[in-house]
C-alpha cells in the first residue's frame, strides 16, 4: 500500500493522490522533513578542528560540495570554508525559477490539475516574488526587457518538462526533500527535487536539469549526485530507490539508471576518501587550485593564484575538460599536482537508459 502524503510530517507533504487511492503509513520517519525553501548549511561553521588544524571543518558534505572539491579544492575552500559567494548568473537564477515553478506544480495542485498553463503561471508569480526579495536576481540588474526574456526562456524549459512526462500521472512522496545521514563517520546531506512512487511501491528519484545534457562520454558521471541521494534514501527511509533519473528540460531528454549495489558501495568509498582529503587540507595540506576547462566559469578568478602570477609549484593541473578552455589559463605543463588522493568514481555496474 502506498503512503498517504497527508500523513507525512506537518508542512511537508505535496498535494497529490496515490495511484491506488489507498492511504497507508508515512513513508518518512520523523527525523526527515519535506518543505520548500530549504537552505544549505552555513559555511565556516565547522565540527571542530583537528590537532594543528588551519581551517575549520565543514559540518557536512553534500553532492554539490563533493563535486566542487573534485573540480577544484580551492573553489571548495572559498565557498564552504570561507563562506564566499560567487557572483550571481542568469543561468543560476533561471534554474531557481524553473525549479520553484515545478515544485509548486506538485506541491499545490492535485493530479488532474497539473497543466502547462498552471506551471507557467507559477513561473510568472515566482518571478514577481523574486524581483522583490531575491538578492541574486537583484544583483543582475535586469531591465524589463531582459526580465521578459528570462521568463520566456523559463517557460520554454517548463514546456520541455511537459514533453518528458505527464505530471498528472506522477505520485510524489516528497518534493524538495531534505535528507541527512551519517555515512561512515561523515555527515551527508542532500535535497531531492522529487521522490516518486509507482503503483508497485518502487521509488524513483527525479532531478531536474536546466542546463545542456552531457555527451554519451560524460553521461555516467552525471549520476554521481543522484546516486548519493539513493544512498541517503536507503539510510534514512530504509528503501533504496529502484531508479534515478535526470530530466534535461532544454533538449528535452531523460537519462536514467538503476543504483546497483556496486554503485552504492563506490559512493560510500567516495564519500570516505573525499572527507579524508578535506580533513587533510584543513589540517594544513592546503586547498590548491586545479586548472581545467571549468575555470572559464569560475567566479573566484580574482582570488585564485593561478591567475595572479603565483608560483607554478602552487598550482595543480588536470586534463582540461571537454569544450572550450578559459582564455589566459596557465599552461598545464608549468604546474604540478597536489597531494589530494584520487577519488573513486561510480562504477559501470548499472545500465544507463538514455532518452536524449
Amino acid at each position: 500500500m502506498l503512503p498517504d502524503p497527508r500523513q507525512l510530517p506537518t508542512g511537508s507533504s505535496p498535494t497529490g493522490s496515490s495511484p491506488t487511492g489507498s492511504p497507508s503509513t508515512p513513508l518518512l520517519p520523523p527525523t526527515s522533513h519535506l518543505r520548500p525553501g530549504i537552505t544549505s548549511t552555513e559555511p565556516g561553521q565547522g565540527q571542530g578542528q583537528g590537532q594543528g588544524s588551519c581551517h575549520p571543518l565543514p559540518r557536512s558534505l553534500s553532492p554539490s560540495k563533493i563535486a566542487t572539491f573534485k573540480d577544484c579544492p580551492l573553489s571548495f575552500k572559498f565557498s564552504y570554508i570561507d563562506g564566499l559567494k560567487e557572483a550571481p548568473s542568469i543561468h543560476a537564477v533561471k534554474g531557481t525559477l524553473v525549479h520553484r515553478a515545478l515544485e509548486r506544480l506538485f506541491w499545490e495542485l492535485p493530479a488532474g490539475q497539473r497543466s502547462l498553463e498552471r506551471a507557467c503561471g507559477f513561473a510568472e508569480s515566482e518571478l514577481n516574488a523574486m524581483t522583490e526579495d531575491d538578492p541574486d536576481l537583484d544583483a543582475l540588474e535586469l531591465d524589463d526587457s531582459r526580465l521578459a526574456t528570462l521568463l520566456r526562456q523559463s517557460k520554454t524549459l517548463i514546456d520541455g518538462y511537459f514533453h518528458l512526462e505527464d505530471p498528472d500521472t506522477i505520485y510524489s512522496a516528497g518534493i524538495e526533500m531534505a535528507l541527512e545521514a551519517d555515512i561512515g563517520g561523515t555527515r551527508l546531506r542532500g535535497i531531492i527535487d522529487r521522490l516518486d512512487m509507482n503503483g508497485d511501491g518502487n521509488l524513483t528519484i527525479t532531478d531536474y536539469k536546466t542546463g545542456r545534457a552531457p555527451s554519451s562520454k560524460f553521461e555516467r558521471a552525471r549520476f554521481h549526485g543522484v546516486n548519493m541521494y539513493a544512498l541517503l534514501c536507503e539510510e534514512v527511509i530504509g528503501i533504496r530507490p529502484a531508479k534515478v533519473q535526470l530530466l534535461y528540460l532544454q533538449q528535452p531528454c531523460v537519462l536514467s539508471m538503476e543504483p546497483s549495489d556496486q554503485a552504492i558501495r563506490a559512493i560510500r568509498k567516495n564519500i570516505s576518501a573525499l572527507w579524508n582529503a578535506v580533513v587533510k587540507a584543513c589540517d594544513g595540506g592546503g586547498f590548491l587550485p586545479r586548472i581545467s576547462g571549468l575555470c572559464g566559469w569560475c567566479g573566484f578568478k580574482d582570488l585564485c593564484p593561478a591567475y595572479n602570477g603565483a608560483s607554478p609549484t602552487t598550482v595543480t593541473s588536470t586534463t582540461p575538460a571537454a569544450g572550450r578552455v578559459a582564455a589566459g589559463t596557465p599552461a598545464a605543463g608549468t604546474a604540478t599536482h597536489n597531494s589530494i588522493p584520487a577519488i573513486p568514481t561510480t562504477p559501470t555496474g548499472s545500465a544507463i537508459t538514455a532518452g536524449c
